[in-house]
């Protein structure tokens, strides 16, 4: 366990950045999904997190949501060296596949982890129970099967794109983690 701090029990922190142009989620979805949570939970606000490289990609989802008065962009702004306290101190997170949903579960942080399988069995899923995952239909489809020999098919990449995942499936997956 690396720190604990107060939550803020109404606190999402969102980390959407990845390099890796399959595991790219787009802006528009991650609006959506904060405006789904907002509009059946009005109490949450919500922290984009990424680094100074990722202020614009943070501001188009920023002026994608309806709920812009309940979004800080943060891009570029948390040292690498505070970030665990904010993880920490959030009531959930959601983000792609990155070093956010390991610091969260660390943190016994509820996380939500946007993917589409890379590095399955490698870094992911994560021994935890403040962890979900929610996968693409194609990889759920096929996860259930790897076993044995290809236990390990997927232990660097996928050919699976993270954006054929619907906003739906994440918000379900959302509302089941923190059982609103």
């Amino acid at each position: 366990l690396l720190l604990r701090t107060k939550k803020n029990p109404k606190l999402i922190l969102i980390c959407p950045f990845k390099r890796c142009v399959k595991t790219i989620w787009d802006a528009k979805n991650w609006a959506d999904l904060m405006n789904k949570i907002a509009k059946d939970n009005p109490d949450f606000k919500f922290v984009i997190t990424g680094t100074k490289n990722d202020k614009e990609s943070a501001n188009d989802i920023l002026n994608a949501t309806d709920v812009k008065v309940k979004v800080k962009n943060l891009a570029g702004k948390i040292k690498s060296s505070k970030l665990a306290e904010v993880i920490s101190s959030s009531q959930y997170v959601i983000s792609s596949e990155t070093s956010t949903v390991h610091i969260a579960a660390m943190t016994e942080t509820k996380a939500l982890c946007i993917s589409n399988g890379n590095f399955y069995k490698r870094f992911q899923p994560i021994p935890s129970v403040n962890v979900t995952y929610v996968y693409t239909d194609d990889f759920d489809a096929e996860k259930e099967s790897l076993d044995g020999e290809n236990l390990n098919k997927y232990y660097y990449t996928t050919p699976y794109k993270t954006e054929d995942l619907s906003v739906e499936k994440v918000y379900k997956a959302f509302k089941k983690m923190t059982t609103i």
